[in-house]
């Protein structure tokens, strides 16, 4: 089979309607220069956009050579300049790079961004993937096709392509191309996974070694397909897991279903063997039972699973405060609204969620008390104290809002001064 007939295959296989306009790709390099060539030559309507990282001196010269390519193949053009953000550097400029590449092709009319991802890439993923232990979303490697912004679609037509086959096909043809330099060096681990792990992969065990590593990757995104319908259909709400369905699934079904709920909902968190096997537990703990990893929770609930990130919950309001003239005879009936001694809460003054191991000194209570006990008396759920308001005075509870005001900030017969304190809550908020 051609190389032309592979990506128009891999075009149909992703959906890509045949009069469909594209937005392709290109950087300049071998396999984007023969993407961008292929797809003119299947007669597609074209865009070529190049996306300049700022990283390297020669970005304006391979842009230029792009617009020139695109130019003489009747396609539109235009070039994207990105910032980078500090932090990991390849991952911070494809986050870039996709951003840039999604409103680019809305503004051309295109549904489809088409890259030059090739078999060969496809292996040093799954690769690099099973060094980490990502389990099988990791074996499921790049997708054929994802969702890249509103109304814009990323597909991949050369994921069955090897590079050599693209190689094979430049060469017999002629065909130019730029190379970057960044690409020989071992300073990334793809780089060192092409130059050293897949060539001694295939001198042990024959070529094709990165087209045979591909398909078992697409036998990994089938498997994929399967346990993600398993998930929707043990889902019963946001998050939420129904255990009896849980205990129906054998254990390894099971481990694979918790597994793919934790990835999507905290992509970084540890998916390893071990986290799993403490989510499993769960099924059968005591409700209010917790797992943590990384920036995933997850609750035993009485007949769920819940799963939530454990980053900083968004709260559904603002703390207002106001100086009154005078102490007022009587005190708001109003549990969102308390007044305070001025003098006591001049110091630093923050809000944000309950979090373990919160204590407070409520208000005609000798000592203190944790506020998650206060909460379990008042009736509210352990996955729903993280949402629950708290002010903090220097560092330390003043107010687990509409519960308990603490006794450090209340008013006595020494105030000379007062503010009410009101927690306005946002339009909507429930």
């Amino acid at each position: 089979m051609t190389l032309a007939a592979q990506v128009h295959d891999g075009l149909r296989a992703a959906g890509v309607e045949e009069a469909g306009r594209l937005a392709v790709a290109v950087s300049g390099g071998l396999d984007s220069m023969v993407l961008l060539r292929t797809c003119a030559a299947l007669g597609r309507d074209l865009v070529a956009l190049h996306v300049d990282h700022q990283l390297r001196s020669s970005g304006h010269e391979d842009a230029a050579f792009v617009a020139a390519l695109a130019r003489d193949l009747g396609a539109d053009f235009e070039g994207l300049s990105v910032e980078v953000a500090d932090g990991n550097v390849q991952a911070e400029a494809r986050r870039a790079r996709y951003a840039s590449l999604a409103e680019a092709a809305d503004r051309h009319g295109c549904r489809w961004v088409v890259t030059a991802h090739t078999a060969s890439d496809q292996a040093e993923t799954v690769l690099a993937a099973l060094a980490r232990g990502a389990g099988l979303r990791g074996l499921a490697g790049m997708p054929l096709v994802r969702p890249l912004g509103p109304g814009v679609t990323l597909v991949r037509p050369m994921l069955a392509v090897s590079r050599t086959a693209v190689e094979s096909e430049a060469a017999t043809r002629r065909w130019s191309w730029r190379e970057d330099a960044s690409n020989a060096g071992r300073a990334y681990r793809r780089n060192r996974l092409r130059a050293d792990v897949l060539p001694w992969m295939e001198a042990e065990h024959g070529d094709g070694v990165d087209l045979r590593i591909a398909e078992s990757a697409t036998a990994a995104r089938a498997a994929l397909g399967l346990v993600q319908e398993r998930l929707q259909a043990l889902t019963v709400g946001t998050g939420r897991l129904a255990v009896e369905g849980l205990r129906a699934l054998s254990r390894d079904a099971q481990s694979l279903v918790l597994a793919e709920a934790a990835a999507q909902w905290a992509p970084e968190a540890g998916r390893s063997a071990s986290v799993v096997a403490r989510l499993a537990t769960l099924v059968d703990a005591e409700v209010g039972a917790c797992v943590e990893s990384g920036g995933l929770r997850v609750w035993r609930e009485w007949a769920a699973v819940r799963f939530e990130t454990s980053a900083a919950p968004v709260l559904d309001g603002m703390l207002v405060s106001t100086p009154l003239l005078e102490t007022p005879d009587s005190f708001p009936a109003d549990r969102f609204t308390e007044v305070v001694d001025v003098d006591r809460v001049s110091g630093s003054v923050q809000v944000r969620g309950w979090r373990e191991g919160d204590r407070i000194q409520p208000v005609g209570m000798v000592g203190s008390r944790l506020v998650s006990d206060l909460l379990r008396e008042r009736g509210v759920a352990r996955a729903d104290r993280a949402h629950v308001p708290v002010v903090l005075v220097e560092g330390e509870v003043a107010w687990v809002v509409g519960h308990r005001l603490s006794a450090r900030v209340a008013v006595t017969a020494e105030t000379r001064g007062v503010l009410e304190w009101a927690w306005r809550r946002s339009e909507g908020a429930g």
